[in-house]
């Protein structure tokens, strides 16, 4: 376990957390990033052959969408996407699943939702199992959501569950109306978790808590899916990602419990948000017109290693969301929050430490002058340079990160 400082301040956003997690079915090494304080029209064309898990009763046709952890080193990232499928079942402690796999090709599942189900400290109580062609029985002592994951480049994999799991509130974007979510939530009033499936992004969250922000806030969970695939392809643009490029495994946000020392956070897999920290993602309003906790946390999942030096974990995300918000047409949260006159100041010293800066703000301005004065193409050619270049000429320094 790595160590993690900790820095309580007023702004969501300033604080952060670097540790080390060695858990099961995850990389051996992997960063958590948190914030400790208060803060259809039809599936596009390049999806919609790949569309997430399709259920006929309890037959799931899986796409293939790669290997997490090969398209984060393909992407030189620090943190994956999410590999689940959802499939709206779930698992009771040690319950018994029979699953039959057809065709010649293993394929894993999962029994538990990374953060929902427990803390990032404790992603070792997530089990996942490899299934091979036939028939397997699998359980968990913890239980939980049950979701496929298919690590092919491409293809599907048809798997059944016959026996065991109980089915939850499952809202899949381009299948269901709001009504349909009320009608599920009335449906299955004890369930133990709500999930709500975009083209590019899942959430998972509980029942109390989708019916006091989501349906509270008079949110269509239409739209807010839609909202939110729209912010995840802001963001791809701002990686250099054209629909074709990009990694289709889901940008996942979870509603957290177990770390109350946390407000949000994100990590491999999945962006996690403590308590009621979740309106940000389930009330499309706030979402839309304060969602910066939402797309920082995103961002951290788009961040490359190689031009991430000293200090520049929770300032280098922050050209994601800055775009996002531009792109929302909201107001610029540099403008807003008085960073230029410190700014100034800053460059008024005549002891100047860009590494030693400790308002973020104050180093992300500096980063945003890089776009305005070269142009919005600036960041996705640097996304793009990186990834052409072979890893034996990657930066590994500091100051080499500092110079391209």
């Amino acid at each position: 376990m790595g160590n993690k400082s900790k820095h309580k301040t007023k702004r969501i956003l300033v604080a952060t957390a670097t540790l080390t997690i060695i858990a099961s079915g995850m990389a051996s090494s992997s960063d958590v990033f948190a914030e400790e304080t208060q803060q259809q029209k039809s599936l596009s064309t390049s999806l919609q052959n790949e569309k997430s898990v399709k259920s006929e009763n309890r037959t799931f046709t899986v796409p293939g969408k790669g290997d997490v952890e090969v398209l984060k080193q393909q992407e030189r990232k620090s943190m994956a996407f999410s590999p689940y499928e959802p499939t709206g079942l779930y698992a009771k402690p040690n319950e018994q699943i029979t699953i039959n796999v057809e065709g010649n090709q293993d394929i894993q599942v999962y029994i538990g939702t990374y953060s929902y189900d427990a803390s990032w400290r404790e992603d070792s109580k997530i089990k996942s199992f490899t299934l091979k062609p036939g028939i397997n029985t699998i359980q968990s002592p913890n239980g939980g959501l049950i979701y496929f994951y298919n690590k092919q480049q491409g293809g599907t994999i048809r798997t059944t569950i016959t026996t065991g799991g109980m089915a939850t509130p499952f809202f899949e974007l381009g299948k269901h109306t709001k009504q349909d979510l009320i009608n599920m939530l009335d449906q299955y009033p004890n369930a133990h978790a709500v999930e709500l499936k975009g083209e590019r992004v899942l959430i998972t969250a509980s029942p109390a808590r989708i019916k006091k922000y989501l349906l509270g806030s008079n949110t269509d969970p239409v739209q807010l899916l839609k909202k939110m695939d729209e912010a995840t392809r802001i963001q791809d643009k701002v990686a250099g990602l054209s629909e074709e490029q990009v990694d289709k495994h889901y940008v996942h946000y979870v509603e957290e419990n177990h770390s109350p020392d946390y407000y949000m956070y994100a990590t491999s897999y999945r962006t996690a948000y403590v308590g009621d920290a979740i309106q940000y993602v389930l009330d499309i309003n706030k979402f839309i017109t304060d969602g910066w906790g939402p797309w920082h946390e995103a961002g951290h999942l788009r961040q490359q290693s190689p031009w991430k030096f000293y200090n520049m974990t929770e300032v280098q995300n922050n050209i994601y969301s800055l775009s996002v918000e531009k792109a929302f047409n909201q107001p610029s949260n540099l403008e807003k929050s008085g960073i230029y006159p410190k700014v100034f100041q800053y460059l008024e010293q005549v002891n100047k430490n860009y590494d030693e800066i400790s308002d973020v703000f104050v180093k992300l301005v500096m980063l945003w002058q890089l776009q305005l004065a070269y142009g919005e193409d600036f960041y996705p050619k640097l996304h793009q340079l990186y990834r052409d270049m072979p890893s034996s000429e990657l930066p590994q320094t500091d100051e080499n990160k500092k110079q391209l």
